[in-house]
């Protein structure tokens, strides 16, 4: 999908609308109007310029990210990557334990906070097989969330985006396939890629949002035009691998300045929308000290090239 045509179905859409406040009525009405075949970004992009809050733009960015991780995820609907445990999602905090007993293998463990674990069809759980090298071994199973076994709880509530549901889940003998494991680490094939696949689609998604409330309010198109030129170099960091550096260099560049102007041009939305996207702007700062961490290591490693 070109970036004029995506701009344009942008802009066909008109100045921002109230949609049904419930997740799942939303994803079902605006899921079937993307382009079968565009690329993620665009497909984030055009989630938060179907979106009226930053709820739902949030889950069709997110939504997007698991996607190009792996587009199986999503293909039989909205899908959760299950990494979250009392201790966080670093590898060495995850205890969710899988074992192998021959013919398959066993999960066992609990998850604290899984975003849109309630209407997930497809769970993409990590969990710990041993150490190696004195570090932790993970590996990713791809579960269907009515898998016996397995069990959804519920998860502490958040002071913003409450139209987005969250959950926990308890894993008791699950029993897991060979073919339901996903291949390699999942640190640096699932945790590490996700992290950056999901700044980049929520990213876009929000680009959309804000370029749907520009709609009618800019009449040179000059600010919608800033925020194309974001997303034009979303939409070339999302066809790179999520792991190399020099994407996070330029994310490093790029998430400030984005912010700014997304923080700045929600602040001036009036009424109902308005306030709610006031409500939920800490959303754009979620994940800030991974997010710092991953500038810190980019940027040295630029600062120290030859």
């Amino acid at each position: 999908m070109s970036l004029s045509a995506l701009l344009s179905s942008a802009r066909a859409l008109g100045p921002l609308a109230p949609h049904p406040h419930d997740l799942d009525a939303w994803w079902r009405d605006a899921e079937p109007r993307w382009p079968e075949g565009a690329e993620s970004v665009a497909r984030a992009f055009l989630a938060g310029a179907h979106a009226d809050r930053l709820a739902f733009a949030f889950a069709g960015g997110y939504e997007a990210a698991l996607g190009r991780l792996d587009p199986s995820l999503t293909a039989r609907g909205f899908a959760a990557l299950c990494a979250s445990e009392a201790r966080g999602a670093h590898p060495r905090a995850i205890e969710s334990t899988l074992v192998d007993c021959g013919d398959h293998w066993r999960l066992d463990g609990e998850k604290r906070f899984i975003s849109g674990g309630p209407l997930a069809a497809t769970l993409l759980v990590i969990a710990t097989v041993g150490t190696r090298d004195g570090r932790p071994a993970l590996k990713a199973a791809v579960l269907d969330r009515d898998t016996p076994g397995v069990t959804l709880t519920e998860a502490l509530a958040l002071p913003m985006v409450p139209e987005l549901p969250h959950c926990g889940a308890r894993f008791e003998a699950v029993r897991v396939s060979a073919h339901q494991l996903r291949a390699g680490d999942a640190y640096t094939e699932v945790l590490k890629p996700f992290r950056t696949l999901e700044d980049l689609h929520v990213w876009a998604a929000a680009l959309g949002l804000a370029f749907r409330c520009l709609n009618g309010r800019d009449p040179e198109g000059r600010a919608r035009a800033r925020l194309a030129e974001c997303l034009a170099t979303l939409t070339a960091l999302g066809r790179e691998d999520p792991n190399d550096r020099g994407v996070h260099v330029v994310m490093a560049a790029l998430w400030p300045r984005t912010r700014e102007a997304l923080e700045a041009l929600f602040h001036g939305v009036e009424g109902e929308p308005g306030a709610r996207l006031r409500r939920d702007l800490g959303l754009l700062r979620v994940a800030d000290k991974a997010r710092t961490a991953r500038d810190a290591a980019a940027l040295g490693w630029l600062a120290a090239a030859p």
